[in-house]
């Protein structure tokens, strides 16, 4: 295969990807691109009451003196977690009638809904950043690129996630999705995200130790923090992800048929 080839096949597999992000933005909610700002809108709403009812609820900081950055903190992983992989899921089976065309695979319409998600996360993010901003809430962390890099691993996570979503959908249909949403809750009430680890004893953190959400939290209140967590195992959470996403892609491969 020579280069002109290869260069010719990725470009139109990139002109490929672009237009069926186009498509999912347009019509995600309704046929306009005015729907896509409620796929911003929801997981931001769900982060703010979520911070919102914590941080009314409980005047005073566990860890820090601003409670809204701690409850933020640890709420904001689980956001970034919990709609990529929900969404991700769903991306075959909410963009089938374009895999009517050849050149269209399952594997194009689930990275391409992976990118889509990603980049929602990356403007809610922003935007919690603005929205605390105008509260006079200070939110810039210690450490930025421990930060950004806590923030990429919660969406990588759940990328992660979504890619064997995807195939566990294609296997048993929508209580996949439910699966995946109550695990996720289930992670979140049991990431640390309320709590400051100090507060859990110590056979409680050896359980916590294999949830890969507190890896989340633990990364991202680092940067905030100040503090080097012992309990933080990077390499555990990017693994975690690494692996779902390899399963996803085998998957895909193996199950085509029933992607189809």
């Amino acid at each position: 295969m020579t280069a002109h080839h290869l260069r010719e096949t990725f470009g139109q597999i990139f002109r490929v990807l672009g237009a069926v992000l186009l498509r999912d933005m347009r019509t995600r909610f309704g046929r306009t691109h005015l729907g896509y700002l409620i796929a911003i809108a929801w997981p931001f709403t769900h982060l703010v009451v979520l911070v919102g009812a914590r941080t009314v609820l409980n005047k005073l900081a566990p860890l820090g003196t601003e409670p809204a950055v701690f409850y933020a903190t640890g709420v904001l992983p689980y956001i970034l977690c919990l709609y990529p992989a929900r969404m991700m899921a769903m991306a075959v089976v909410q963009n089938r009638p374009l895999l009517q065309f050849r050149i269209v695979t399952p594997a194009i319409l689930i990275f391409g809904r992976a990118i889509l998600e990603s980049l929602n996360s990356i403007v809610v993010f922003l935007l919690l950043l603005l929205g605390l901003r105008l509260f006079d809430v200070e939110f810039a962390p210690d450490d930025w690129p421990g930060l950004a890099q806590g923030i990429l691993v919660a969406v990588y996570l759940g990328v992660g996630i979504g890619f064997f979503g995807t195939l566990c959908y294609s296997l048993i249909g929508f209580p996949a999705i439910l699966a995946i949403i109550l695990i996720l809750v289930g992670l979140y009430l049991t990431s640390g995200a309320l709590l400051p680890i100090t507060f859990f004893p110590a056979w409680a953190l050896d359980v916590l130790l294999y949830n890969p959400l507190f890896h989340c939290v633990e990364w991202i209140r680092s940067a905030y923090y100040g503090l080097d967590s012992f309990y933080l195992d990077k390499f555990f959470v990017v693994g975690t992800a690494s692996v779902f996403i390899s399963l996803g892609l085998l998957g895909e491969r193996l199950l085509r048929g029933r992607l189809l």
